[in-house]
């Protein structure tokens, strides 16, 4: 592999290799971390940014959503970070049978993160520019959030983005 890798006949996306000629798209991408992504793991935050390719490399550690009262499958997996939280079936899309935060899910969570960065914002920018999502999406998205602090907080970084309305 990694003679095949130094000949530019493969090249690495995520935790894997695929061909030269590959169109690394959200199949790939997300592919590449299918071990990850066992039983009820969805893949989210900068994980699920990077699938829908508003982030050029692979995060680390992975991270992973599990849906709430899956606790059971939360056990440590190196390179793996795993939270639990509670999701609605519209915040789900499945992408060559793995699943994956929507757009509009990832971005609202990772503008309430508390280690929000300039290269988070970069992030959000990015995805929310490729996936047509406008600012009333996403403030409507926090406003139903449960946890008030995470809400102004959202709403404050989102507000300052450049992105449409």
């Amino acid at each position: 592999m990694c003679a095949l890798r130094l000949d530019g006949d493969l090249f690495a996306v995520g935790d894997g290799y695929v061909c030269a000629d590959t169109f690394e798209d959200a199949a790939v991408r997300i592919g590449s971390i299918a071990d990850s992504l066992r039983g009820p793991r969805i893949a989210a935050r900068e994980t699920a940014s990077w699938v829908f390719g508003a982030t050029d490399e692979c995060p680390r550690p992975i991270e992973v959503i599990v849906p709430a009262g899956k606790s059971q499958s939360t056990e440590a997996m190196r390179g793996v970070r795993v939270r639990e939280s509670v999701l609605r079936d519209d915040e789900v899309i499945g992408i060559g049978g793995l699943r994956v935060t929507s757009p509009l899910r990832t971005a609202v969570d990772l503008v309430r993160m508390r280690s929000y960065s300039p290269a988070t914002a970069t992030m959000v920018a990015a995805l929310l520019r490729n996936e047509g999502i406008g600012t009333a999406a996403v403030l409507a998205l926090l406003a139903d959030r449960r946890f008030q602090r995470e809400r102004i907080r959202g709403t404050r970084r989102i507000l300052d983005l450049p992105i449409p309305d």
